[in-house]
């Protein structure tokens, strides 16, 4: 009779490899990474098209390494890094809305509404009345309902 045996300590750590590898895989930057969008070819793409998009000068071909004329290229024009390299889209829209200059970044957002949580109810009305009425100003956003 065949006595019950406990795996191998090699085979132990192949099953929990493969099921991180599993688990890695059915992530966002798993699919992506699968999907080949941090290969050199994709990332030339990203970039030719957003040179051509922003009016850009020409970037340095992107090889299998961040160049440091790459790195310079991307700080210069506020290229996203994590949507250059990776094809993030959060970086995508991140770097548009730093463009269009509506970007907040989140320690920020958080500090402000905590400031706004200590005013009084009709402190924060007033302040609610006043951010719409300069965004309808400025053509920015929408008026939402109280």
């Amino acid at each position: 009779m065949a006595k019950n045996r406990k795996p191998s300590s090699a085979a132990t750590r192949r099953s929990k490899a493969a099921k991180q590898l599993q688990e890695w895989s059915n992530s966002p930057m798993g699919r992506l990474q699968a999907d080949g969008a941090s290969k050199s070819g994709q990332m030339n793409r990203r970039v030719l098209w957003l040179a051509w998009e922003w009016q850009l000068p020409r970037c340095p071909k992107i090889g299998r390494t961040m160049t440091p004329g790459l790195v310079d290229y991307c700080k210069t024009h506020g290229v996203s890094m994590d949507w250059l390299l990776c094809g993030d889209l959060k970086g995508l829209h991140r770097m548009m809305m730093k463009r269009k200059g509506r970007y907040v970044p989140p320690d920020q957002h958080e500090r402000l509404m905590r400031k706004v949580g200590r005013l009084s109810p009709q402190d924060q009305d007033i302040l609610r009345k006043t951010v719409d009425r300069l965004l309808a100003e400025r053509g920015i956003g929408e008026h939402e309902p109280a």
